[in-house]
């Protein structure tokens, strides 16, 4: 019995988007997220900052409701949020996908050298800078995590270049801490953090991935 190409080939789109729906209802179960509702969620001062500097839950002040609270003593050293254990660990099924989370400064923004980082075990970098933005009300900021996107690998002992895939692969598959930069201003300041998100790939990136016109390499796959 012969098919019709034309059906042949519906049969296949069919089967293919079946497949994509599939990858992204269960990978969504993936993604990580923090609207700081009720607390902290697990979120605190990253080490190595100013000795005085703290990250408090608030109750108000969030995109709505809670926020978190980095209170920048102005000391000299940049001051981070460091992401809770959730964050961490194999974060391979996020290539493709994205970081994102809403910063609100208080204070005049005169610095903007500290960069969003992803450190592995091993002690190598991937760090995105943020774009200049404005004080006084909260900002939108979404980073693709892949190679395209504009972030400097680093490693442990040598120079940062712009991130190839490999090098992608690596950092997500044992990821140690991620940093979120809270300080903008060259003296004392106060940073919110609110609505913060790690996300798999969108359905158009499964698509490409499932029909080869992308490839996911190392790591884990999506859940099943």
């Amino acid at each position: 019995m012969h098919m019709n190409m034309s059906k042949t080939t519906s049969l296949a789109t069919a089967c293919l988007l079946t497949l994509v729906a599939a990858c992204w209802t269960s990978s969504a179960s993936a993604n990580v997220t923090d609207t700081f509702d009720t607390n902290a969620d697990g979120w605190t001062h990253a080490p190595g900052g100013d000795p005085d500097t703290t990250v408090t839950y608030s109750a108000t002040g969030g995109n709505p409701g809670g926020d978190i609270v980095l209170s920048d003593a102005g000391e000299g050293a940049n001051d981070f949020f460091n992401a809770p254990a959730k964050y961490l660990g194999n974060d391979s099924v996020y290539l493709n996908g994205t970081f994102s989370f809403q910063l609100m400064d208080n204070s005049s923004i005169d610095d903007l050298s500290a960069s969003l980082t992803f450190t592995d075990g091993a002690g190598d970098t991937l760090a995105h800078a943020l774009p200049a933005f404005s004080a006084g009300s909260y900002v939108s900021f979404s980073f693709t995590l892949n190679q395209n996107g504009g972030w400097t690998y680093t490693p442990a002992s040598g120079t940062g270049s712009p991130a190839t895939q490999a090098e992608f692969q690596a950092v997500l598959a044992n990821v140690s801490s991620l940093f979120v930069p809270g300080d903008f201003h060259s003296g004392a300041e106060l940073t919110s953090l609110d609505n913060v998100a790690l996300s798999v790939p969108e359905p158009s990136t499964w698509a490409a991935v499932v029909g080869g016109g992308g490839r996911r390499g190392g790591g884990r796959a999506p859940p099943p």
